[in-house]
């Protein structure tokens, strides 16, 4: 099994995620290969591999596998399930960890579940059509199954800290889990279109100024002939 100690990730059971491969030979000390066992360690800071300890590792991780490699060396890998770091051991960089499987416990009504879904889904497809890209990413949004997926896939575009990220992993209940995700979600989507609204304000004082200047600028007298 690889070890890849990771910071600032979202990582979540059943995702399919894609890593370029120079980063994820980075994350993982090694060349990936198809089939390959990976064990996601959780950092509490942003330190290099290299330099890991012990006590930089969260108690929760992920375990995982290569699922393909395609020709240009992008490496697609699918979580498994999370898992309790019982306790590592790491001698001139090599990382081993002795672990047991940690499952979620669903103690959420799926019906509701998927209800809470469709709607953050709605309010994401929203503002897709609000933007001037929204068709491209209606069709990706629309093949997201679930709110883990989706949250996941719009985590680089959200203002999560490394915190927030970790709690939605460790979250021991389905339903705390769904709590988090839909309030990282709607709080995004709120800081989003409050960015937007402040930069389009912007633009129209800059140019309510400019137009004033122009406007001075014809009243000016001429020149000598």
């Amino acid at each position: 099994m690889i070890i890849v100690p990771c910071y600032n990730l979202l990582l979540l059971p059943d995702i399919t995620y894609h890593f370029q491969g120079e980063y994820f030979s980075e994350l993982s000390g090694t060349r990936a290969l198809a089939g390959q066992e990976l064990l996601f360690l959780i950092l509490k800071s942003d330190v290099k591999r290299r330099n890991v300890e012990s006590d930089d590792i969260r108690p929760i991780g992920l375990r995982a596998v290569v699922d393909s490699i395609d020709r240009n060396g992008n490496v697609d890998v699918k979580t498994k399930d999370r898992v309790s770091v019982l306790g590592t051991d790491i001698s001139f960089g090599e990382i081993s960890a002795e672990i047991v499987s940690r499952p979620i416990v669903n103690d959420a009504d799926p019906r509701k579940l998927d209800k809470r879904f469709r709607e953050m889904r709605a309010s994401v497809l929203k503002l897709c059509h609000s933007q001037p890209w929204g068709m491209l990413a209606r069709n990706a949004v629309m093949q997201w199954q679930n709110m883990q997926e989706m949250i996941v896939m719009l985590s680089g575009f959200m203002n999560l800290n490394a915190e927030d990220r970790y709690a939605m992993l460790a979250a021991d209940q389905m339903s705390l889990q769904a709590d988090l995700i839909e309030k990282a979600l709607y709080g995004g989507l709120e800081a989003y279109k409050v960015s937007e609204e402040a930069e389009q304000a912007q633009n129209t004082s800059n140019e309510e100024r400019y137009r004033g200047c122009a406007e001075k600028a014809d009243q000016l007298p001429s020149g000598p002939a």
